[in-house]
């Protein structure tokens, strides 16, 4: 006859009491008391009547974390930042994270948070979370899969440009910060119609400029991104520039017949510059060139040099030299004033000066003209210029 018998037990490590039904297939008979009972392996089972009751033999399970499903939060684009929501678990429980991309483990990507990559696209992103807390058996859950993750969009401040340009100024866009790694390219427009070769960050404006509004567009690209342009306001009408320009100098003697010439200095580069040469301050007629020779109608006057440059869009600028003085022309040498002439001569022997040809005697007071009978044979005391001349000097003319 069989037997059954219930023996109360003390549970390790909890305050329940359990009971293990040990069932004997074969004992001995009610009232005998075997020296050695036999209980076959086989034949014995345990049940846990209350929860994290230990099996029978003898060791301890560990509870079970509280545990929530993660679910990941964020736009499914490139370059996005992702996290992980871990829900509900066990207080105290710390986490780790690893993230995944189509099932495969994603290097180095062990946050809770995740920026997608250009790897990512067109990809599923899971997570796994795993918590450990000191006598809790660690648990892993893992999220339901995200995406597939789609092309992002770049970051696209909009550019600036100077607000009042002018001719001749050299012009930056200002692009703002966009997306490590983006590839940025530039167009400039004037009026609104694309500006060939200006696809530069920077540009200097030209004549073609002058009046008209400039803009430009820069344009983002970068792998896993979408392709973003972006336009800058519009500037002010360009303004007419302003050349650079020098003072010219007069080099040269200035004397008259000299050559004087004009050192023009440094202009904008393609700048057209004319010169005009004036005297005390009045144009000289035909004075052009660069160079202008002195005539003596310009000793003792002043001479200037403007110089004249004009470039299209640009402001036209007119500089003016300092004033050259000119030698004065050297005082003619005086004349010296005529000696008065004399009438009255010595005579050369029997001869009388050619400019004293009148003879005079002075014992006969006759004087002779070289058309007389005696002037020949006369031999003078005194010569006279004139007749009018011996007779004042007390002469008369002889009759022969």
């Amino acid at each position: 006859m069989s037997r059954t018998s219930w023996k109360p037990q003390r549970l390790l490590g909890s305050a329940a009491l359990a009971c293990a039904l040990v069932i004997t297939s074969a004992v001995p008979a009610l009232g005998a008391v075997p020296s050695s009972p036999v209980v076959p392996a086989a034949a014995t089972h345990s049940t846990a009547l209350v929860p994290g009751a230990p099996p029978v033999d003898g060791s301890v399970p560990q509870p079970v974390l509280a545990a929530s499903t993660p679910r990941i939060s964020g736009t499914a684009r490139v370059g996005q930042k992702l996290t992980a929501t871990v829900g509900y678990w066990t207080p105290g429980t710390k986490h780790t994270y690893q993230w995944y991309r189509e099932g495969q483990p994603i290097t180095g990507a062990t946050a809770k948070t995740y920026t997608t990559k250009v790897h990512d696209l067109g990809k599923t992103l899971t997570v796994r979370v795993t918590g450990t807390q000191a006598g809790y058996a660690t648990k892993t859950v893992t999220s339901a899969v995200f995406g597939p993750i789609k092309t992002g969009v770049l970051p696209a401040p909009t550019p600036k440009i100077p607000a009042a340009p002018k001719v001749g100024q050299k012009l930056t866009a200002s692009v703002g910060t966009w997306a490590v790694g983006t590839a940025l390219t530039y167009q400039w427009y004037r009026n609104g119609a694309a500006i060939k070769g200006a696809t530069a960050k920077g540009y200097t404006a030209v004549a073609a400029d002058w009046g008209k509004a400039l803009t430009v567009k820069v344009t983002g690209s970068q792998k896993g991104y979408a392709t973003t342009t972006v336009t800058s306001a519009k500037s002010r009408a360009v303004a007419a520039g302003t050349l650079r320009s020098a003072v010219p100098k007069i080099s040269g003697t200035a004397k008259a017949g000299k050559k004087l010439a004009v050192d023009r200095g440094s202009w904008t580069s393609g700048t057209k510059l004319t010169q005009r040469w004036f005297r005390n301050g009045a144009a000289i007629s035909g004075a052009t060139g660069t160079s202008y020779t002195l005539k003596s109608t310009d000793a003792g006057t002043t001479i200037t040099v403007k110089v004249t440059g004009s470039k299209a869009g640009y402001t036209t600028v007119a500089k003016t030299s300092a004033g050259v003085r000119v030698q004065a022309a050297p005082k003619p040498a005086a004349k010296p004033k005529p000696q008065p002439v004399s009438n009255r001569a010595a005579p050369r022997g029997k001869s009388c000066p050619s400019s004293h040809p009148i003879k005079g005697n002075a014992d006969s007071g006759i004087y002779h003209v070289p058309s007389g009978a005696f002037y020949g044979r006369t031999v003078p005391e005194a010569c006279f210029t004139t007749e009018a001349a011996a007779k004042a000097a007390g002469y008369r003319k002889s009759k022969r």
